[in-house]
């Protein structure tokens, strides 16, 4: 008697997704130098989720989010009073 033999699930990004517009936009526009540049510059001056020290909680920010989302404002895409330190629970809380 042979055992069935089942393929685990893959939890890979879906490979069709790198062809789509959007996502190789995403792509681009975050792995820039300007981008990563601008985005190293404000972590350096704004240490700080601004959610959890708005509420007197202090945690280190690891991502940059764009307050008007930089596909609705392109024009907003990097200008320093539309970023906005966040911790990464605070900005997965703003993506959804």
């Amino acid at each position: 008697m042979s055992i069935p033999t089942h393929k685990p699930p893959s939890f890979a990004p879906d490979s069709s997704r790198k062809t789509d517009f959007a996502y190789r936009e995403r792509h681009k526009f975050y792995n820039s130098r300007r981008w990563k540049s601008l985005r190293k510059q404000y972590i350096q001056r704004n240490p700080l989720c601004a959610d959890c020290e708005a509420i007197g909680v202090y945690t280190p920010a690891e991502n940059v989010h764009h307050v008007v989302e930089r596909l609705e404002a392109p024009e907003l895409a990097y200008e320093w009073s539309n970023l906005q330190s966040l911790c990464i629970p605070c900005h997965n809380r703003k993506r959804v």
